[in-house]
């Protein structure tokens, strides 16, 4: 008996180790990487560097003008690495690497206190998955991360908790605890108290007034921290996306089935995706919530042959995207409807599904059937770590981004937007010509996108074309000080002799 704990425990921490070690060889490219695309929102943030910084972080969040939500904690720990390593990309992406490794630790840790099979099995897949990539190789996105640690080692507690003797015992509030951080580093997990009652139904097949009573305090939680952040959204968010009720129900049901097919097949990923046109006036396209719904209903009502097991993961697969579904619009809507980083958490539910199922389905077989599907599982797992070396092997920088980006989204403006700017700072102006071309061409209205064209073609000497862009700006928003200074620059050069029109007198 004295030798049967420490050797569970051995194992226990070599298969953590395993899991740690398989996440960081997946994601070796990111440690590499440079900053890209909105990390200037770390790199270029005043609060990040002196306490006085720290205590703005929490008490103002109007100071951090770099973000439009009250997610202190995720801007404490960015505080945090700067003091200890100082603005060096390499210190965020080994953090962002080390706590997705660690979210991988807490998920096995919670699947076997919950008695799925193949609970070792559904994190590596959790771990090594590329869909995951967009979250862990992108140094901004440490909140998907940390909110994500935060969630998980709630529900690892809340479990803990409810499997003791006391009901109100410390794991208790330190689940309570850990939700709080997790809602302060992002509130994606605000579902968490609806995934407490998927599982409780799940394994029980009923919720119960004292299953009920002891969620409530984190549904209280959720409110007041989530309409907290909500508040400084609404306060500081300047351009905020107008949706009508139709388009929102649209987007919805399809994203769902998108992100379905991403996890089934995690081929052409890109941190940009095509945005769908919607015109709610087809009616073709309320297919695509309807069969989400009659999806999800018909799960539940096959609980009797089938088992709760499917209804339950993808209940919890549509709750935990339902933020990020469309039903809120977010400022990522102007971009594209979908991004890999809203399923970070939601995905826990049909992998593990799918991995729990295969390992219950071989529970009575053979052992040497037992030992080939192992064998299997492992190839699987090496595939897609193979799978997320690659894709993260993409976020090295702008450039390499952007165009994987482009060859998904070949219509993005956002996408050759981001190109020019990496040709234009690293003195390739004829290639940026190139992408703000484009970028006019998708957006003839963009007034930031005539200005860095007109930039662009000074750079290169051609001073007509550039003025030509200059006006265009400035005729678009005459106020603007970059089209102004640009057109200034080329009077006074004399490359472009002409008469300085009348908005160019202005004080």
């Amino acid at each position: 008996m004295t030798g049967t704990l420490p050797s569970s425990r051995v194992r226990s921490g070599l298969l953590a180790a395993a899991l740690m070690v398989a996440t960081f060889a997946a994601y070796s490219p990111a440690l590499r990487a440079v900053w890209v695309w909105d990390d200037w929102a770390i790199f270029r943030n005043p609060l990040l560097s002196g306490f006085d910084g720290l205590i703005n972080i929490w008490t103002r969040p109007s100071a951090n003008a770099n973000e439009v939500h009250y997610w202190p904690l995720t801007y404490t720990v960015f505080w945090i690495i700067n003091q200890v390593a100082g603005m060096k990309p390499a210190a965020f992406h080994f953090v962002n690497v080390a706590l997705h490794a660690s979210n991988a630790v807490l998920l096995w840790l919670l699947l076997r206190r919950l008695a799925i099979s193949g609970a070792w099995f559904a994190a590596a897949v959790f771990a090594l998955h590329p869909v995951r990539v967009e979250s862990v190789a992108w140094c901004i996105e440490l909140k998907d991360v940390l909110s994500g640690f935060f969630y998980l080692a709630a529900f690892l507690l809340y479990q803990i908790s409810i499997d003791g003797r006391h009901r109100w015992q410390p794991a208790y509030f330190a689940a309570l605890a850990c939700f709080a951080m997790s809602l302060l580093s992002k509130s994606v997990g605000v579902t968490l108290p609806v995934a407490l009652l998927i599982v409780a139904w799940w394994r029980d097949g009923r919720l119960t007034r004292p299953v009920v009573m002891r969620t409530l305090p984190f549904f209280v939680m959720a409110l007041l921290i989530v309409g907290a952040d909500l508040l400084v959204v609404g306060q500081l968010e300047k351009n905020s996306v107008a949706l009508t009720t139709a388009v929102r129900v649209i987007v919805a049901g399809r994203a769902f089935w998108f992100y379905l097919s991403k996890l089934l097949w995690p081929m052409e990923l890109s941190a940009v995706y095509p945005a769908w046109i919607i015109n709610a006036r087809e009616w073709w396209l309320y297919l695509y919530p309807a069969a989400t719904a009659l999806f999800l209903l018909r799960l539940v009502m096959a609980r009797r042959t089938i088992g709760r097991a499917p209804g339950a993961a993808f209940l919890f697969y549509a709750i935990t995207l339902a933020p990020t579904l469309g039903f809120v619009p977010f400022s990522f809507m102007r971009v594209s409807w979908v991004a890999d980083r809203f399923q970070y958490l939601a995905a826990i539910g049909p992998l593990t599904l799918a991995v729990g199922g295969a390992a219950w389905a071989l529970r009575n077989a053979s052992p040497s059937l037992r030992r080939t599907a192992t064998g299997g599982a492992i190839v699987v797992c090496a595939l897609l770590g193979v799978l997320t070396w690659r894709q993260a092997a993409t976020w090295r920088n702008v450039q390499t981004l952007f165009e994987q980006a482009a060859r998904v989204a070949p219509d993005s403006p956002v996408v050759h937007h981001n190109l020019g700017d990496a040709a234009l700072s690293t003195n390739r102006p004829a290639e940026a010509v190139t992408y703000y071309t484009r970028v006019m061409q998708l957006e003839p209205a963009y007034t930031r996108g005539h200005v860095l064209l007109g930039d662009s073609l000074r750079a290169l000497r051609k001073s007509a074309e550039a003025v030509r862009q200059y006006r265009i700006a400035l005729r678009l928003d005459p106020d603007n000080a970059a089209a102004r200074d640009g057109l200034r620059k080329l009077l006074s050069s004399g490359d472009h002799l002409t008469t300085p029109p009348e908005w160019e007198h202005k004080p």
